[in-house]
Formats: C-alpha cells, sequence, structure tokens
C-alpha cells in the first residue's frame, strides 16, 4: 500500500514516518498518528476516529518530551523547543524515533488485524 502524508505518497511506511516525524515530534499531547486502510497518514485527536483506521499511535505531546536530546550539542540558546526540534529533524540523526514509531504503528497493524479476525 502506498502511504499519503500531506497529499505526498510514498512507497513505505518508514519513508512516510520520516517526513512526518517533524509534525508528529512538535504535536501538542492528545493527538495520534493514525493510518487508514486508503494510506492516508494523518496527526488527529485522540478523540475522533475514522471507521477505515487500521493502526494509531499515541504522540507524547511536546510539552512532554525531554528536550535535552534535542537542545544539547545544538546551538539551541534562544531557540523555541519547536524551532530545536526543527533543526534536529532537519541535519540530525532521527532514525531511532522513526524505528520505533513504524515499530509501534505495525504493531498497532498487527493488533487491530488480530482483533478483527475473532470478531
Amino acid at each position: 500500500m502506498k502511504i499519503n502524508w500531506n497529499g505526498k505518497k510514498f512507497e513505505s511506511l518508514r519513508d512516510a514516518v520520516g517526513v512526518a516525524i517533524k509534525a508528529y515530534l512538535k504535536c501538542d499531547f492528545g493527538y495520534r498518528l493514525a493510518l487508514h486502510s486508503d494510506g492516508d497518514l494523518i496527526l488527529q485527536p485522540q478523540n475522533t476516529f475514522r471507521r477505515d483506521e487500521v493502526a494509531s499511535v499515541k504522540c507524547w505531546g511536546i510539552g512532554n518530551m525531554d528536550m535535552s536530546e534535542f537542545r544539547d550539542g545544538w546551538d539551541s540558546e534562544g531557540k523555541t523547543d519547536q524551532e530545536c526540534i526543527d533543526e534536529c529533524c532537519e541535519n540530525g540523526d532521527m532514525t531511532r524515533y522513526i524505528d520505533d514509531i513504524v515499530e509501534k504503528v505495525e504493531y498497532s497493524l498487527k493488533e487491530n488485524g488480530d482483533r478483527n479476525e475473532n470478531e
């Protein structure tokens, strides 16, 4: 399945998450990254649900994150948390974060698939 993120199509979930990571990290608590059966990958409030949702991962919320990883070793003085995340996403190695989100989405897909098979 091709994955759609903000009007762009990606061949793999990992590629789409690699682009979506910045928005995911900067969103507020109470949101989740949701994958739908048509390939749409969107950030949506946790209290909304589309019938075609096949997987989702809750967002930490920028206010709940330890920002030291995004500030230490970077020129972060005077920058907002959002600006620090932008810089890290553009110039840093985000592999660990991307891998974590992909793993959680794949786990959610499996859990939802197992649940649907048992209904």
